[in-house]
This record gives structure tokens, sequence and C-alpha cells, in this order.
């Protein structure tokens, strides 16, 4: 019943569409035919009034006294001719120069040679008659056009030409009188462009430029049989001529817009079979309504799971229990699993080598087989690869008698790594508590050694009568005690005791001021003496010296003494010096051992209001896509445990963030790297102190 409704209800409304297509057509190619006509018959009107000065000229060319350019004679017979012709603003004749030998009326405005006019080359060269374009004429200031023909010798060759120039009222009175009789608006423009007649709307073009103010009217679109073009934002079907006699386009204009009105008005019939349209598709609606509702109840409910399932940060997936194919997933899930949803939905899950290597594949069996559900981590291979570290949870659920196994997973890989970071962090914060401690227990005995190390060298090297005395009781003299250490190289070995006692002390020193908790108060700093010192602890690294030894190291300072102090933290700039300095070794030592002489700059500058310093390697430098990237938070290229990806990141937060300085690197393949640090000179309003 409901299939018969539609059908009868469709049927009816193809045909009343079909036939009113129809009438449409119709309509239209009535309308065009009016503009063919009517462009057709201005055409004509134009004609006929080129037709008549032609056949005047013809017979004024043949009068012996314009024949032989007698000018009076001519000037004269051209006057008297003018006095019939009231509607032409002048008459004159050429010779074949060009210039002209009679005219009607006195040519005051130059030129009085017109051999390079167009119209003057077409008739020289043999055209039987040429038409001018419509101008401001010279005379009355009036817009004209004009008509002349050939003047020819004895031989019949060449010999100038005679025509007039027409009051173009003349030519639009015509027009004037087709307009009142025909539907089209017509517009008329000539090889200028510049409109010279327009009706109808178009009536505000005249005397404009139709591609500036028009440009749509010379774009016609052939649609389908019926030529348009657009003005104004309205569609107009066009009956385009060009006149061959006259030279102008002329554009006969109709709305292309066909109203339904005259349908109705010409079939009565119609709003009947609406009226019977409405009241099928009213009973065929009435009919599925209660359809409907379940319909939109299940499709809402549908729509609801999908949105879940779409919009969910975690992994889910559906899969047959019987075949492992997938029936249902997101795209969080492809992208975990390394893949699109379309590849993910081909692939069955006991085939995939990612499941069995992780052991996926075995807990997912057991929960499909116990039919209880399981949650465990679990680190797998992508299909692309990457290894990643998931929060699996399985179940094994039942719909229509059929079972599948239930997958919501969730990438726990940056949890894990912050855990492992934060555990390495805690270590590192005691093992710097530890160093700080040994650092003050190894002070002690340091102190002690220069102590007595400087009162020994008193003992030994000065002539004072204290030692004269006790070397004379031991039975000697001075000079004795200091040839024997001399001789023994006694002095050498003290100083070498005192030496090593004080770098020993300068590294305890700088191991302290590293360790020492920061609180975040700026001080005016040396920013030399703080690259000197962070040089000093990365050559006394022992990660550093176990791979790298910096005495391979060629290093150029560069510094430019007159810097003021900076307003800085130390120990957080220290910090960032010293990570840029172990990243520049690490690369120097992977890739440039054997091949060249490693080499690292520092350099610092004045630039402006900031302080800039410069760390750089000739390491094997990097790509344009690494380099946009090492400052991103845990991106590293350092082989995995190397690295935590943290290091950059921290230094531009300290450089950017607690600075307000600017933190760049410069590198290409194989050019090296240079890290340029700038940090304000001025005081940014954090308390600052100085020492």
């Amino acid at each position: 019943m409901l299939a018969t409704l539609l059908a009868v209800a469709v049927g009816m409304g193809v045909y009343l569409v079909h036939s009113v297509s129809w009438h449409r057509q119709d309509e239209l190619r009535q309308r065009w035919t009016e503009c063919r006509n009517a462009s057709l018959l201005a055409d004509e009107a134009a004609s006929a009034f080129v037709d008549r000065y032609v056949a005047l000229f013809t017979g004024v060319a043949r009068i012996p006294a314009v024949r032989s350019h007698d000018a009076a004679a001519s000037g004269d017979y051209f006057r008297q001719l003018e006095q019939s012709f009231p509607e032409a603003e002048n008459i004159a004749a050429t010779g074949k120069d060009g210039c002209f030998f009679a005219s009607a009326k006195p040519l005051s405005v130059p030129p009085q040679c017109i051999s390079g006019k167009e119209f003057f080359q077409r008739v020289a060269k043999g055209a039987p008659l040429a038409v001018m374009q419509p101008h401001q004429g010279p005379i009355t200031g009036e817009m004209v056009t004009g008509v002349v023909v050939p003047l020819t010798g004895d031989s019949g060759e060449f010999n100038g030409l005679v025509g007039a120039s027409i009051h173009f009222s003349a030519l639009s009175a015509r027009w004037d009188e087709l307009a009142a009789s025909v539907k089209p608006s017509l517009v008329v423009y000539g090889q200028s462009g510049q409109v010279n007649y327009a009706t109808g709307p178009f009536a505000g073009l005249l005397g404009k430029a139709v591609r500036e103010q028009a440009p749509s009217l010379l774009e016609v679109d052939a649609k389908g049989d019926f030529p348009s073009v657009r003005f104004e934002g309205l569609e107009y079907l066009a009956g385009v001529l060009e006149s061959r006699s006259s030279g102008l386009t002329i554009l006969a204009l109709m709305p292309r817009q066909v109203g339904v009105l005259g349908y109705f008005r010409d079939h009565p019939e119609t709003p009947w079979m609406v009226s019977c349209i409405a009241i099928l598709l009213a009973m065929a609606g009435y009919l599925q309504w209660k359809h409907r509702t379940w319909e939109r109840a299940l499709t809402t409910s549908e729509h609801r799971f999908r949105m879940i399932l779409e919009h969910s940060p975690a992994g889910i997936g559906v899969y047959e229990a019987v075949s492992g194919r997938c029936v249902a997933a997101n795209r969080t899930m492809a992208d975990l699993m390394g893949g699109t949803l379309e590849e993910l939905r081909r692939q069955n899950f006991r085939d995939l080598a990612s499941w069995r290597n992780s052991g996926l594949l075995a807990l997912s069996e057991r929960v499909l087989s116990s039919g209880e559900p399981s949650r465990m981590d679990i680190g797998m291979t992508s299909n692309f690869g990457k290894e990643v570290m998931i929060d699996c949870l399985l179940a094994r659920i039942e719909a229509d008698s059929v079972l599948y196994l239930l997958l919501i997973i969730a990438d726990i890989s940056e949890k894990t790594r912050m855990q492992e970071i934060m555990v390495q962090t805690e270590k590192m914060m005691s093992l710097g508590g530890l160093a700080a401690g040994m650092a003050h227990e190894i002070n002690n005995p340091l102190s002690g050694i220069l102590q007595n190390a400087q009162v020994l060298a008193n003992r030994l090297e000065n002539d004072t009568p204290v030692n004269r005395a006790a070397a004379f009781e031991s039975g000697c003299e001075l000079e004795t005690v200091w040839s024997y250490l001399r001789r023994r190289d006694a002095y050498a070995l003290l100083r070498g005791i005192r030496d090593s006692a004080k770098r020993a002390a300068v590294t305890v020193s700088n191991m302290l001021e590293f360790s020492r908790k920061t609180s975040g108060e700026k001080t005016f700093t040396d920013l030399n003496g703080l690259l000197d010192r962070a040089l000093e602890l990365s050559l006394n690294d022992y990660d550093l010296k176990k791979k790298y030894d910096f005495r391979k190291v060629l290093v150029e300072k560069d510094y430019d003494t007159s810097l003021p102090p900076v307003p800085c933290t130390a120990n957080q700039v220290e910090q960032v010096v010293l990570n840029l300095l172990k990243n520049a070794a690490q690369a120097m030592k992977c890739c440039t051992e054997g091949v060249a002489p490693s080499r690292l700059a520092l350099r610092t500058r004045l630039d402006g209001e900031y302080v800039r310093i410069e760390v750089e390697d000739n390491g094997p430098g990097m790509p344009e896509d690494v380099r946009k990237r090492v400052f991103e938070p845990f991106f590293s290229t350092k082989p995995p445990g190397e690295g935590t990806g943290l290091g950059l990141s921290v230094s531009y937060y300290i450089i950017t963030s607690n600075h307000k300085g600017t933190f760049e690197v410069v590198s290409k393949p194989g050019q090296g790297t240079t890290f340029i640090i700038r940090l304000p000179l001025g005081d940014d309003g954090s308390k600052t102190t100085t020492f």
C-alpha cells in the first residue's frame, strides 16, 4: 500500500515537473527568438541608414568637379547638399593623400589630413565604402558617425574619398521606433567599447565603456540553445549580432527568469494535481510514522554509541571470537596499532605478529575461553615499528548468540617514561646531596694538606733565623739541606702536592656551587667566568671522561672582556651551558672521531640590549626536520637509554621563561651546530642581588 501511494505520487510529480520544464523551455525559446529578431531588425535599420548615404555619395563621387578636386566648386556643391540633409554635421572630400580639399564647413580643428585613420586606409585598399565608428564630432561636439566612398581617377585608381559626418541621433531615432515595438531591450556599442545606444534597464550605460561598466555583457554564455549574459546580478537572454554594414555590435536582451504563473494560467488542472500529490504524500507519511519513530530511536542509539567510540581517548576494538575479524574500531585504536581503520578492519588478530610477540594473543585466548575480563600493561611493537607501552582491558561479550572479544587499550608510554624519569630524578637529587656532603668532608683534609704544604714550603725554602738554627742543631748547614732537597726534586714534589690539592679544591668548589639549590634569585654575574666554570665541570664529569676525553677537543674561547655583568640565575644558566657541552661532546664522539679534529668554540658578545652566548661544535650537524624539534619535550636523537629528551626542552624553558631571553639553534648536515643564547641586560622586574 505504501509503495503504491508513493509510486502514484512520484509519477504525478514527475509529470508535473516535466510539464513545467517543457513550458519553461518553450517560453525561453520564444523570448530568445524575439531577441534574435530584434537584433536583426536593429541591424536592418542601421543598414538602411548606411545604404541611403552610400547611394548619395556614390553619385556625388561621379560629379566632375569632385572627381577633379575642384575645391571651390566642390565646396559650393557640398554646402547646397548640406541644406537638403540637415542631419549631416559636415560633408567633405579628400585627395589620395588624405588631406581635405573641400568641405561644406570650415575645418578649424586639426587634423586637416586623415590618412592615418582606419576607415581611410580601408577605402584606399579597395573597400567600396566605410562607416566611421561613433565619435564626438569636431564641429558640433555631438556624437556622430560617418559614411565615406572612394573617389576614382580616369583609370579607376583610388584618388581620395568623399563622405559626411552624420549626427548619430539620426540613426538612434530609427532604433527608438524599433524599441517601442519590441519587448527586448537594446544595447549598441562600437569597436571602441563605448555604449552608443541603450534602452530599458541598460539605459544607464549610455556613453560609458562597456568593458569597465558592464564587462559581463561581453561574456556570452551559450547555455543549451539560448545564449545568455549577466548584468547587475540578473541573467538575460541575448541576441547578439555584429553589424557588417555599420561595424557596431547589437545586443537584444530579455530576462531569462521564467515564472510559473503563466504555466498555472495555461494549465488549470495543475492545482488539482498538486492537491492529489499532497494527499498521497500525507497518507504515506502517516503510514510510516510509527516505523520512523522506532527507526529514529535506533539511529539515535547507534549514533550515541558511534560518537562514544570515535571520541574515546582510549583505543576500542571489537573482534569476532571465531573468525578473529575486527568488526568495529575507532581511530585511536588504529593509531596505536599502526595503520588505518580500513587496514585494521581487514586484519585477523590471530595473524598479527605484534599480538603474538607481546603476549596479547595468549591473554586474549585466555579471556575468550574463561569469560573472565583481564587487565594488564603490555609492551608491544606497532605495525610501524614503534615501541609502545599499553594498558589493556580485554573482555568477552555476546550479541545475538555470537561471541566477541572487546579490547580497550590506552597508550601509557609517556606515563611510564615520566615515572622512570621521576625515579631517575630522585636518584640524581639524592646523589647531588651525597656529592655535596662528600665535598664538604673532602674540603677539611684538603685544607689541612694545603696548609701543611705551605708551612713545609716556608720551612724548607725560606732563609730565616729559625730555619738556620734548626739546621745547625741538626749538625748541618741550611745550604746543605737546600742542596739535598734540590738534588732529590723535593721542591717539585712539594709544588705538585700544592697544585694537586688546589685543583681538587677548585673541583670541590665547583661541585658545591653546581649542586647548591637555587632560590630563583638573580645576581649580576660574569658570563665569561660562568662559561669557564661550566667547562671545568665538564672536564671533571665522570660520565664524559668515560665516554669521551675532553683533552682530545680543541676548545676555542672567544670572550668579549668588556661585557657588563648580566642579571641571571647563575646555577640555571650554568646548567644550560653544561648540557650543551655534553651534547656537543657526544655528537663529536659519535661522528667525528677519526675523521676530523674535534673543535668546540665558546663565544660571548654584546648584542644590543642583550648578551649573546654561542656554543659551536664541528659535529655532524642536524637535518632541518630534526633542528625544528630539538626543543620539544621527550624528543631525542640519542640511542635508547642514553637520553630522556628533556635536557634541551628544560634549557629552553630556563632561558626563555625564567630569563626572558632567546634560545636558537643553527645547524646543517655536515656543517656542525651552533646554539645561540641571548640574555637581556635589563632587569625584568624579578629580585636581583649584586655580589
